[in-house]
């Protein structure tokens, strides 16, 4: 697994990650937090939420470190909320409360581990999984403080009780710092009121088996030209089948044939901008959900050969298999090319 994954600094001066498997990025190199709250928080419009429901629910798929989760958490500060993660990779998402990541909220992290527990992570894989890298306090990709907390924690005594195994260091902070029960305690958790729940598999096999309905899905997987498994028409009809008629999409890919296969299942589809600085895609069934619909130009497109979306009619087909089927419709199709379109669309 550590040689697959390439850390790196970003323009921000957090974390990101590179895949030296898929070939591809975790986070944008402009900056990882600043991508997550630029292309998936703010868009969402989470505080205008908040005043209609007195809960949200949040789809994160492809969560990978979670810093779409993180940066979200800390905008409602201990609303009631409930957030489903999806990856693929546990050891990324073990990765998640260490990073130097730009919260640093120490007790959102902690929280953070006490949910990995509680979905039945050992906190015996986390830390094998940690000593693959180097930890210590001069790296820059981890975060000292709450790296120390979990190594301190396992190996001396708390509040005068010696730390025998892995489950009393959880179970002291949920019944301090987390629990419900203590909500009117002065150490109460201020996440005290949200869930956290992580799924590991494959997003479209842990989807089918999802009963929640969301408010907002961030839709965060790897770029569609290098693994369209999850931007299929198939899987986002799936998708369609957990939310109500206000819920949104966002995600930062502002691909083709993902936008033609939203508006052939009935969304609206718009595009996300910060400072006129066109960030990705919105959708949703309400249309009075999308600030800034699709222009003339992005419409039409739409109904060209680039159009064509990629279909996985069993969500079971590996990325090739969608790649290739995908690339013979297009052969096949009668529709404009995207070269013609372009030198039509500017004769007229």
């Amino acid at each position: 697994m550590k040689s697959d994954i390439k850390f790196t600094v970003t323009e921000d001066g957090t974390t990101g990650l590179y895949n030296n498997l898929i070939k591809d990025i975790y986070h944008s190199r402009t900056g990882a937090l600043k991508e997550a709250f630029e292309k998936f928080i703010y868009p969402a419009e989470i505080e205008q939420l908040l005043k209609c429901k007195n809960k949200i629910n949040v789809l994160d798929i492809c969560c990978g470190t979670c810093y779409n989760t993180k940066a979200f958490l800390s905008l409602v500060n201990g609303e009631n909320v409930r957030v489903d993660c999806l990856d693929i990779s546990k050891e990324i998402v073990f990765l998640s409360p260490f990073l130097n990541d730009g919260i640093m909220d120490i007790e959102m992290k902690i929280y953070i581990l006490f949910e990995m527990y509680r979905n039945k992570f050992e906190i015996g894989d986390i830390l094998n999984n940690l000593k693959q890298y180097n930890t210590d306090e001069n790296n820059p990709y981890f975060n000292s403080a709450i790296v120390s907390f979990l190594k301190d924690f396992l190996i001396n005594p708390h509040i005068n009780e010696p730390i025998n195994n892995y489950l009393s260091f959880l179970h002291n902070i949920y019944y301090n710092y987390i629990s419900i029960d203590n909500r009117f305690s002065k150490n109460t958790n201020k996440y005290a009121n949200s869930k956290i729940q992580f799924f590991i598999g494959d997003a479209r096999d842990t989807l089918r088996l999802l009963n929640s309905v969301y408010d907002v899905v961030f839709l965060d997987a790897f770029s569609p030209q290098i693994d369209p498994t999850l931007w299929t028409i198939d899987f986002l009809s799936l998708l369609k089948q957990k939310l109500n008629y206000n819920s949104v999409i966002l995600s930062y890919s502002k691909s083709t044939p993902f936008r033609s296969a939203l508006k052939e299942l009935g969304f609206v589809t718009g595009k996300t901008f910060i400072e006129n600085n066109d960030m990705g895609t919105i959708a949703s069934l309400n249309k009075d959900k999308i600030k800034f619909p699709l222009n003339e130009y992005d419409i039409k497109l739409l109904d060209t050969k680039s159009g064509i979306p990629y279909r996985d009619a069993d969500l079971n087909s590996t990325s090739e298999k969608i790649l290739s089927g995908r690339k013979l419709e297009m052969e096949l199709s009668h529709r404009m090319s995207h070269t013609k379109f372009l030198k039509f669309y500017k004769k007229q």
